[in-house]
């Protein structure tokens, strides 16, 4: 983990205006810091090296899990038509790169928690400035500029949901480096650790291992995770947001208070829908089936 930390870090001192000049962009330089002044995110650009060499690493590996489907899903491609063939490859790279997002931000966090229970004097503000907080948040935001991308270039295949989604995350996360309720991010990317699993059983199906021990028990962890972390712990954290929301001493502007909590919300309330859905589909959709079928 301190070597991730260490990389950040050096990426970010190398500094924005040298990484510009590095891309023959720097003519770019006076519009981009009119832009992140007007809006507060000063701490977003001194870590826009770190976010573009995250959304770099998320990129390759898009592009080596579509080459890695080739093989692996070779005798299932072979039967598939040229549009399924596609979808399939494109679903394939974007679960390979979500699971290595998702693995990382939760790593981080985790690893953040348990350096501030046991470290009394990190001070705690809704405005707080937190180093290591915003180099998760370099991870995350580098994943959701790759996500949109992929998203929107393959709308026909993921829609306005899966966009939308990708939209709100990322705004969300760029408000975040204002600074703004940073106190509360990392308990927020814990939501990663049930993702991990989600994927995992995705990669199991498509192999065709879901009748399996393994998938039994992938699918029991993300139903464990799921609910203690989104459906018991967060809402607490969604109060803990909304009470800084409405705090009068909270300056921020309108407009990020109400994305930001709106974001939060929403997300919140699809994550208790989706944990029931599960829930339904794994214990009572299959003997729905059987006592149709015996009827």
């Amino acid at each position: 983990m301190l070597h991730i930390y260490e990389i950040i870090d050096k990426l970010n001192g190398y500094g924005t205006p040298d990484l510009l000049k590095l891309l023959k962009c720097e003519h770019f330089l006076p519009l981009l810091e009119e832009f992140f002044e007007k809006y507060q995110l000063g701490r977003l650009w001194d870590h826009l090296p770190a976010v573009l060499f995250f959304y770099a690493i998320f990129a390759f590996a898009s592009g080596f899990g579509r080459f890695i489907s080739t093989i692996v899903l070779k005798d299932k491609l072979r039967h598939l038509d040229h549009k399924a063939r596609k979808k399939l490859r494109v679903s394939w790279a974007h679960h390979i790169v979500a699971f290595l997002n998702a693995v990382i931000s939760s790593s981080m966090a985790i690893h953040y928690i348990l350096k501030i229970k046991s470290d009394r004097h990190i001070s705690v503000g809704t405005h707080t400035y937190y180093p290591e907080v915003a180099r998760i948040l370099s991870v995350a935001v580098g994943y959701f500029i790759w996500d949109v991308q992929i998203c929107l270039k393959y709308y026909s295949i993921y829609g306005a949901a899966f966009a939308l989604h990708g939209v709100m995350a990322l705004v969300a996360l760029i408000i975040s480096f204002q600074p703004y309720m940073m106190n509360l991010v990392s308990y927020y990317m814990l939501v990663e650790i049930s993702t991990i699993f989600l994927h995992i059983n995705w990669f199991l199906i498509k192999l065709g291992y879901k009748d399996t021990v393994i998938f039994t028990i992938s699918h029991s962890l993300l139903l464990l995770s799921y609910f203690v972390i989104r459906v018991v712990v967060a809402p607490y954290f969604v109060y803990e947001t909304i009470k800084q929301t409405l705090d009068p001493l909270n300056n921020t502007a309108t407009w990020a208070k109400l994305i930001y909590c709106g974001n939060v919300v929403l997300l919140a309330l699809l994550s208790q829908f989706w944990f029931w859905k599960m829930s339904y589909n794994t214990f009572f959709k299959d003997s729905n089936i059987k006592k149709a079928k015996t009827a």
